[in-house]
């Protein structure tokens, strides 16, 4: 495993990934010490950083989930919210042909380990609220900010 960092609003994001594709993205409060990274990490933090500074709205990195069935046909489904747009938990599970599987779908999205590349937070409560994210509440409006949304 190879892991690669890059801070953000007070916390990091950590990258992990194998020589073929990233399979983790998430933020702690601290990184940890004699870690080794990778060019896919680093090309990985690389994108990262470009999409945070506003330059990047496609990742063009491999990833690969693990998850059940059902969690992984909501993580692709969220691949093709576009940036820049928001949908609701609802509006998700409609997409996937699952309608009354709003709350499902709302547990496999905060189950997500790929943060930002595959776009949880661009997923809101039918009101309009900005709902749970797994980096925080205000990561998730700045990521928002970023999107112009």
């Amino acid at each position: 495993m190879f892991k690669s960092y890059l801070f953000f609003l007070n916390k990091f994001l950590c990258i992990e990934g194998n020589d073929q594709y990233v399979y983790g993205i998430n933020f702690i409060s601290k990184p940890v010490t004699g870690y080794i990274s990778s060019d896919l990490t680093e090309q990985t933090a690389k994108e990262l950083k470009e999409y945070l500074l506003g330059h990047r709205k496609k990742f063009s990195v491999p990833i690969n989930f693990t998850g059940t069935t059902f969690q992984e046909q909501v993580w692709k489904a969220l691949l093709d919210i576009p940036y820049g747009e928001v949908l609701s938990y609802k509006e998700l599970a409609e997409r996937i042909g699952r309608p009354k599987a709003y709350r499902a779908v709302g547990t496999a999205v905060s189950k997500n380990n790929i943060s930002i590349i595959v776009p949880c937070h661009r997923i809101i409560k039918s009101n309009g609220e900005i709902g749970n994210y797994g980096g925080g509440s205000i990561t998730k409006i700045e990521l928002l900010k970023i999107e112009n949304i």
